[in-house]
Formats: structure tokens, C-alpha cells, sequence
């Protein structure tokens, strides 16, 4: 690693072949991928702390995967980033917190002993030739090959309409049992939607939530665009859901003040009114916003090539949630890990190293996926 001063910006200069942007889930897994398929002069960025995103959630969320211990009979842990580790045996739970996971991430940097710098914010991104170079407070990072893996959550889509500036996104709910109030109104009825409805039941409060699609007769097969089991099945289980209103095919066109402090929710065919602020259930924006400008977009998503490259800009690739392909939505651990070993693969083909061993070893294990045809839905019964 190279190392100076700047006498002008007083800034030090570290250059490596890799940066990875995010110490999240893709990010941390994203640093043991490269190490198993050889590639070792890299770093990982992380604005705040390992995993610190998962420190906001709100305190009763819990993940909707399951973890199970199951390495010794060769299947990876479905919240796992890694090969031959487990959320669950880090923390004896089946749905994680977001402290919780966090522990296992941590636990993860320790083992493979990744280099992480903490509290390094990237203020902007240039590509100069075929370097990118990267502004931190206090450094330039220099490297070829940039990963950003800076996740969703610290991107929420908090103004889809006029007047959401009176909601509040429920990614920035500290607990449920702070807000005040007995009947809320929730603007989004998918997985966040409906974790706060029963979240808010289960507190003796009422909730409506407004759904401009359908979600609970979806037939998809995919967790992705449809409420996931376990959520039905805690519909199913708790009375509190008595408590609990939905209504389908009703679209938000913006909120306004009521009177008497209410708001107003309008529809296309009406108005709903909600003694306290409505909570935004709208989801997130990619984490790739920050340099948008180095993708082509289409339908709000990034253009990568068959390596999980942007097609407008060599070397850069994203890893995470905001993947997709031929309409494969990647937004589950279990399933943008299997991305992982197809970007480090690529990065250390084009430096030269021999990969067959690690390709083998990431296929024996579900991380290596090159054929999207698999991922059509096909469950039977």
C-alpha cells in the first residue's frame, strides 16, 4: 500500500486494488469472497460502524428469514454471508434482531480478519483513467476495481407523493411503543407495512393499512414481491390482528392537514382521515444513488452486465439488494449472496489468478450463481 501527503488538501493518499463501499452484509461478504477467490489488496469503507444500519431498526423488528445451524450437512444458514458460519449459532435465535446480526457480522470480520475502516464516509466518487479515487474526510483512496455495497436503509423513499413530509418513514421509528396515539394509518401493506400493523396490535392499538396493489392473494412464489409465510402466519396466529384493517387497490395521491390536527390521506376516490401522523411503509432507493451517475438506469435500477458490472462504467460493480437481472430481484441475503463469488471470480480472473478451486467451493455451497434460469418459479405443491 502506497501511502502520502497531500500538501494541498492535507489529506493522506492510500491506494489498493480494491475498495469496497459498505461494511453491511454484501460488503463483509463481498471482503470474504475476495479473499477466498485470492485477492487480498482491498479495504472495506464503512461510513459508521460494522453493520450500523441494522442498529436503526426500529427495536421490535426481526428478521423475516429464519437462521438455522445446518453447515455440518453442507447448507448455508439463509441469513449467512459467509461459508461455514451461521447467525444463528452466533446468536442462538432463529429471526435475528438488528443488534444481533450486527454481533455476527462483527464476529465475521474477526475470523476472516477484514480490513475495515469504520467512520469513513465517501464524500464523492471521480473515475480518472482507469482508477477511481474515492474522498474521504481525512483520506483519497485509490484503487481499479470499486464494489459498492452501501445497501438500502440509509436511503428510504420518504417523498413518493406531495405532503409526505407530514408522515413518518417507519425506518425511522425508534420503538412502536413511543409513538402516541391509539389508531394509526400505514401507506404501504408489503412486509414493513404489515410488521408494523401487528407491531401496533400487539401494543392494543388500532392501525388501517393502505395497499395500492393486493398482497395477500398474490400467487407469486417469490418473497420478494408478495408477503412472506411467517408474515401470514403471525397474521394467522395473533387476535391483535382483529385490530388491524387493510385496504387493497388503494393508492395514495398525497396527505394534507385535517382539522382538528388530523391528517388527510387522499385516494383517487376519497380521503381517509388519521388522528396521528401516517406512517410511510414506501420502502428504500438503492444505495447506489450517491453515483448515479456511473450506471445507466432503467426502471430505477442500475444496468449491469452478466458480472454484476455497471455497463456504463468498467470495473465498477454493485453488490446487494438493488441487483437484478432478467427480473430476478435480489433483495433477500440469501439470495445477493449468491452474487458474491461471480464478482470476485471476474475481479481475480482479470488479475490473473487460477479460480477454479474457489468456483468449485462457492458452487458447492449455493454462492456461485450463473444461471438465472434456475431462479424461475417452479414449486409444485
Amino acid at each position: 500500500m502506497d501511502t502520502k501527503k497531500s500538501s494541498k488538501q492535507q489529506k493522506t493518499l492510500k491506494t489498493y486494488r480494491t475498495v469496497i463501499v459498505g461494511a453491511g452484509p454484501a460488503g463483509i461478504g463481498m471482503g470474504v469472497a475476495l479473499k477466498d477467490f485470492g485477492v487480498y489488496d482491498f479495504v472495506i469503507l464503512e461510513k459508521g460502524l460494522i453493520g450500523s444500519t441494522f442498529l436503526k431498526w426500529t427495536t421490535e423488528t426481526r428478521f423475516l428469514t429464519p437462521s438455522f445451524q445446518s453447515t455440518q450437512f453442507g447448507l448455508l444458514d439463509l441469513n449467512a454471508v459467509a461459508i461455514n458460519t451461521s447467525p444463528a449459532y452466533s446468536s442462538g435465535k432463529e429471526h435475528l434482531s438488528g443488534p444481533e446480526y450486527v454481533h455476527y457480522l462483527n464476529r465475521v470480520v474477526y475470523e476472516f480478519q477484514l480490513p475495515v475502516h469504520e467512520e469513513r464516509e465517501v464524500m464523492t466518487v471521480v473515475k480518472r483513467d482507469r482508477d477511481f479515487v474515492l474522498e474521504t474526510v481525512d483520506a483519497y483512496y485509490v484503487a481499479e476495481y470499486l464494489i459498492w455495497s452501501t445497501g438500502e436503509f440509509q436511503f428510504p423513499n420518504d417523498r413518493p407523493f406531495p405532503g409526505a413530509e407530514l408522515c413518518i418513514h417507519n425506518s425511522r421509528i425508534g420503538s412502536y411503543r413511543d409513538l402516541l396515539g391509539d389508531d394509526f394509518t400505514i401507506i404501504g401493506g408489503y412486509e414493513s407495512g404489515v410488521d408494523a400493523a401487528l407491531n401496533l396490535a400487539m401494543l392494543g392499538r388500532e392501525t388501517a393499512i393502505l395497499e395500492r396493489g393486493t398482497v395477500m392473494d398474490s400467487k407469486s412464489q417469490d418473497p420478494s414481491v408478495t408477503l412472506s409465510f411467517y408474515t401470514k402466519q403471525r397474521l394467522d396466529e395473533t387476535t391483535a390482528a382483529d385490530g388491524i384493517r387493510l385496504e387493497e387497490r388503494t393508492e395514495v395521491k398525497k396527505v394534507t392537514h385535517g382539522g382538528n390536527g388530523a391528517f388527510r390521506i387522499h385516494t383517487g376516490s376519497g380521503y381517509y382521515e388519521s388522528p396521528t401522523p401516517p406512517i410511510l411503509a414506501t420502502g428504500f432507493k438503492g444505495g447506489e444513488e450517491q453515483i448515479h451517475d456511473l450506471f445507466y438506469n432503467t426502471g430505477g435500477r442500475p444496468q449491469l452486465n452478466e458480472w454484476d458490472e455497471s455497463t456504463r462504467t468498467p470495473n465498477l460493480y454493485l453488490a446487494g439488494p438493488h441487483v437484478m437481472h432478467q427480473n430476478v430481484i435480489f433483495c433477500f441475503i440469501y439470495k445477493f449472496r449468491q452474487r458474491f463469488g461471480i464478482v470476485a471470480h471476474r475481479i481475480a480472473t482479470q488479475l490473473g489468478m487460477d479460480t477454479d478451486a474457489a468456483v468449485k467451493l462457492y458452487r458447492r455451497h449455493n454462492m456461485f450463481l450463473d444461471d438465472l434460469s434456475c431462479c424461475q418459479e417452479d414449486c409444485k405443491c
